[in-house]
């Protein structure tokens, strides 16, 4: 056999054997950077990448990933993701909404909606928009929204607490993520302090994480 012969057999057996002609074991892993489990060490994909599991749909499109939880809630406010502009400029598509349409509505518990299986890996920010209209609660009451992480604990990525007379408006709300488990349950969560209100409603659009 000559000599060209002999380089092509060696070559095959180095791509054939699986520690290499060098000695070195190849690394085994997921090579494809945008999955969660992405492996910068990785010299060979073994198939095992896994793709993003958070919300990166912004308009809450993906309705069937998300769950309804009443959590004991007593009132006439009502929980919904629907479709339109409201009073937030939008592109007309679906958002988050909380709406109460009964003056002096009290309530107890909490409406809450959330998703399962979402992953922030690699995630530095949470951005969304959100706007609120026509509240005008109670003296010493307050609705408040929530946005939790729960995997062996739960965190709160945010908060706010809607008071008085009120129509905020704000668009890019970001939120800087802590180090979190791999995957959890995302909830937003509405509740109430005082369980007073007038008509009103608050809207929740445009999630994306960065």
């Amino acid at each position: 056999m000559g000599t060209r012969g002999i380089l092509a057999l060696a070559a095959i057996a180095c791509a054939v054997a699986a520690s290499g002609c060098g000695g070195k074991s190849a690394v085994k892993g997921c090579m494809d950077p945008t999955a969660v489990n992405y492996d910068p060490q990785a010299t060979e994909s073994d198939g095992s990448c896994l793709a993003f599991q958070g919300p990166r749909d912004p308009d809450f499109e993906v309705g069937g990933s998300w769950v309804m939880d009443t959590n004991g809630y007593a009132g006439n406010g009502s929980l919904d993701i629907a479709t339109g502009t409201a009073f937030m400029p939008t592109h007309g598509l679906k958002y988050l909404r909380y709406f109460s349409g009964t003056s002096n509505n009290f309530w107890s518990g909490s409406r809450t909606i959330y998703q399962d299986g979402v992953s922030f890996q690699r995630s530095t920010t949470l951005t969304f928009d959100y706007a609120a209209s026509g509240y005008a609660t109670a003296s010493g009451t307050s609705l408040r929204v929530e946005i939790l992480f729960t995997s062996t604990g739960t965190v709160t990525l945010w908060s706010k607490d809607f008071t008085g007379s009120f129509a905020p408006q704000v668009l890019n709300e970001t939120v800087t993520l802590p180090a979190l488990p791999d995957t959890g349950r995302l909830t937003i969560q509405f509740s109430a302090t005082g369980g007073q209100n007038t008509s009103g409603g608050v809207q929740i659009d445009n999630f994306r994480v960065n």
